[in-house]
């Protein structure tokens, strides 16, 4: 590899709804991707740190020492221990996990880290992880372990808590040598009954005589020391939140609304609370426990509710001092080293905090919510501001600094995002075949002002052409269709390009001196498979607006256009469309190409197909599919993908990139990368693990003087077109803030646009319709409306015909 350029992580947003940890007394840690944010709580302000490894697993802190380990996400993973705030590195712990690890745990009583893996060891592992020893492990031990905890009192005590069992682990040691002993808790039965307490019932398939409970009890006694085993006596209650008391014994709190209290030393469970006694506490019979934490005040329990309690118990017996609203339910209660914050974390995105000794207002300090980013694109502005689109339909604005500004909830599945050059505002792709335009000139307050209807399917792609003149949309129907990117026009359809198969990737150019827009799309040929495609169809639109009989035909279909086919040897999966040549990414050979395009086509036809051979091929990505885009002034070229690289390489030599690791493998890699206007700036977002990443791109000096003479004509370009774009956005823009809120608008009259034409259309007197006429749907889409436009068009148009043609057939009749 060659580096071309330095690249530098701006900023990383995301929420993965795992746990939140404090490193000291105002910082806390959570994941964010392949990285670790630390958010100052007084400050607000965030900072990233990358991973060493593979992506970043399981998490974990320790407020007082100041440290943190995390596993990260590989075969034969590694456990990293970093110390904050000075992030050193202070020891990387090889374990037997084979696949990784569930859950790691922190001591506070020295430097011990317990740890968790997953399958096929289960193993329970403790280590000294200032010299990268192990002290003792347990194989087969974490079947069903989701969270491990030391005892802040007593490191030689560790607390496992399953989906449904909690153990107990006693470290006894002898010299240098140490062993781990289980200690099984025993949990009552859903209706609060121990194995003692309830009834037996025999089973009529086995043929074990019958016994009576008490010999049984007896006789599992009588086990080795070390090893307790509850009874199969039925389903039990479920824990699902514990915290260690200062007299070394366990809180826990069950899904079903029980509050037990356990010592470790005897065995014994105290039921605090059971929601179904008697006399329970009203405000927690429908009380399901997520979290508990023991602070000064008493016992903090957070539950699914919206509500959140400070237990005191006395003895015994369980009552409420103190409750708190919450704007939506949380699922992690921490307490701040010095004992004086209360942080709690929500599975939707949001950090709150709390001073239960100073005050009772919540503050929130985080906001980003949660789940897959699907795209995101970057706004033509100064403030490079970003905008992301997630999975669950949520349009999303950020500040240059990754601060988020706000949030659109759509309220439908999404598929595809695109922001225009002219005007602020993005194009959304639906799951159901409309896009819908959001206007983003005022960051408080987004707002959708239009939506068309295209596809009965979902849109696949949506791109605008560097100039903000068209706004392209592909489906799975064979239509690509070309709408009006400017608000002026008010987004209408123009019209519609049919093309040969499916479209894999669509892209645009007008670099240059043309007055076209040239278009490609990769299309699959009959041969082809789901995934690849090996046809690439270029045609040309003018940069001037096309409209009237002589481009479209009355159906909507684009004609006298400058289409030319090409065919290359092996399958795409993904294309970028330069200056003269195509940059493709081949999955059978895992290659980048660059196809050089014929600059003669005067001479070539619309049908016929032209051989391409690659000019340059270079080695790629190691997993696929990928997916290349070129910044606006052509200059680099980047690609995603599956192995959760970006890479950027000058276009003029392919072989020469730099890379960062941007998203997790074993999360599905990288999903989408885009550029800013200036080409400085590169999002991109991950398959699975949550996070959008902002990176910027700093040039090297060494490989800036050999581009010289090409940097300075695309600069030149890139200045005049800057220019042109400013024009249009100042006229452009105030239309777009103008426009009302969708399905807000007053009735207008019909005015003669290629839209307005379809949903206008002149009333046809139902006397005077073809009785053959059905009428059109409401939920149709604009070429079906437009269809239907015609028919009525034509039913008008031979009116006096039809109408002279049945009084003449009515005077046979009477004759």
């Amino acid at each position: 590899m060659t580096e071309v350029r330095n690249l530098e992580i701006s900023w990383v947003q995301g929420f993965t709804r795992e746990n939140v940890e404090f490193v000291d007394n105002k910082t806390v840690c959570y994941t964010c991707g392949n990285h670790i944010c630390f958010l100052n709580l007084e400050t607000k302000t965030r900072s990233v740190f990358q991973s060493p490894g593979r992506g970043v697993g399981a998490l974990t802190a320790n407020g007082r020492s100041g440290a943190f380990a995390f596993s990260e996400r590989k075969l034969s993973p590694f456990i990293f221990v970093y110390s904050f705030p000075g992030l050193e590195l202070k020891n990387e712990l090889k374990g037997d996990a084979y696949l990784d690890y569930t859950s790691l745990t922190l001591s506070d009583g020295g430097p011990y880290l317990g740890c968790c893996s997953s399958f096929p060891e289960y193993s329970i592992t403790v280590w000294n992880w200032e010299n990268a020893e192990v002290i003792c492990t347990k194989s087969q031990a974490g079947q069903d372990v989701i969270f491990l905890e030391f005892n802040p009192m007593n490191w030689l005590q560790l607390c496992a808590l399953g989906t449904t069992t909690l153990t107990v682990w006693n470290i006894e040691k002898c010299g240098s040598f140490h062993l781990m002993k289980p200690r099984v808790i025993q949990l009552p039965a859903i209706n609060g009954a121990f194995a003692e307490e309830l009834p037996h019932t025999p089973n009529k398939n086995s043929f074990i005589p019958e016994m009576s409970l008490s010999p049984i009890s007896e006789l599992s006694k009588m086990k080795p020391i070390g090893y307790e085993s509850s009874l199969p006596t039925g389903a039990t209650i479920t824990p699902s939140a514990l915290c260690w008391t200062a007299a070394s014994q366990l809180y826990v709190g069950c899904a079903e609304g029980y509050l037990l209290l356990v010592d470790p030393e005897n065995l014994s469970v105290s039921v605090l609370f059971n929601p179904a006694a008697a006399d329970a506490i009203p405000e927690l019979q429908n009380f399901h426990f997520q979290a508990l934490t023991l602070s000064s005040n008493g016992l903090i329990a957070v539950g699914k509710e919206t509500v959140l309690h400070c237990l005191h118990i006395r003895g015994t017996q369980p009552s409420i001092t103190q409750t708190w609203q919450l704007e939506r339910p949380v699922s992690a209660a921490i307490l701040s080293p010095d004992n004086d914050t209360l942080l709690l974390s929500s599975n939707t995105g949001q950090i709150y905090l709390l001073n239960p000794a100073e005050s009772d207002q919540i503050t929130k300090v985080l906001d980003v919510l949660s789940g897959n980013f699907l795209t995101a694109a970057l706004l033509r502005t100064d403030k490079n501001v970003c905008v992301s689109l997630r999975e669950r339909g949520v349009l999303q604005l950020w500040a240059s600094d990754g601060t988020c500004l706000s949030s659109l909830p759509l309220q439908t599945e999404v598929t595809r995002l695109a922001c225009c050059p002219i005007a602020h505002y993005a194009a959304v792709g639906t799951a159901s075949g409309k896009i819908l335009f959001v206007d983003l000139n005022n960051e408080k307050q987004l707002r959708l002002v239009h939506e068309v209807y295209l596809y009965h399917t979902a849109v696949d792609h949506l791109v605008f052409d560097q100039e903000g003149c068209y706004l392209l949309c592909s489906g799975s129907d064979l239509h690509l269709y070309v709408l009006h990117a400017r608000p002026s026009m008010r987004f209408s359809v123009i019209g519609y390009v049919d093309v040969p198969g499916c479209i894999l990737s669509l892209s645009t150019q007008c670099l240059g001196s043309s007055e076209e827009v040239k278009i490609l799309a990769l299309c699959a040929a009959q041969e082809d498979k789901n995934n690849d495609a090996s046809l690439l169809i270029v045609f040309s639109l003018p940069v001037r607006s096309i409209a009237g009989s002589d481009c479209v035909d009355r159906q909507g279909c684009l004609y006298n256009l400058k289409v030319l086919r090409y065919k290359v040897p092996l399958p795409l999966t993904s294309c970028a469309l330069g200056v003269g040549e195509v940059f493709a990414y081949c999955h059978s050979n895992k290659s980048l190409q660059r196809f050089q395009l014929p600059e003669d086509t005067d001479g070539l036809s619309s049908q016929q197909m032209v051989q391409l051979q690659p000019k340059e091929e270079v080695k790629g990505h190691q997993l696929g599919p990928v997916s290349l885009l070129l910044s606006p002034d052509c200059m680099w070229l980047a690609s995603v993908g599956r192995d959760g690289l970006l890479r950027i390489r000058p276009t003029a030599s392919m072989e020469k990139y730099c890379e960062l690791w941007c998203h997790s493998c074993r999360l599905g890699g990288a999903r989408s990368v885009s550029f800013s206007a200036d080409g400085h700036t590169v999002v991109t977002t991950g398959f699975k693990d949550g996070s959008l990443q902002c990176t910027n791109l700093r040039p090297s000096c060494r490989i800036k003087d050999a581009y010289n003479e090409k940097d300075n004509y695309f600069t030149q370009y890139h200045q005049a077109m800057s220019l042109s774009l400013q024009i249009a956005f100042n006229s452009e823009n105030p239309v777009l803030v103008t426009l009302p809120v969708w399905g807000q608008e007053a009735p207008v009259s019909c005015k003669k646009t290629e839209e307005n034409e379809v949903g206008c259309a002149t009333t046809i007197d139902v006397m005077e319709q073809d009785k053959s006429y059905l009428p059109t749907p409401l939920n149709s889409t604009w070429l079906e409306s437009r269809q239907d436009a015609i028919v009525k068009e034509d039913i008008k148009q031979h009116s006096e015909t039809k109408k002279a043609l049945r009084e003449s057939v009515r005077e046979l009749r009477e004759t």
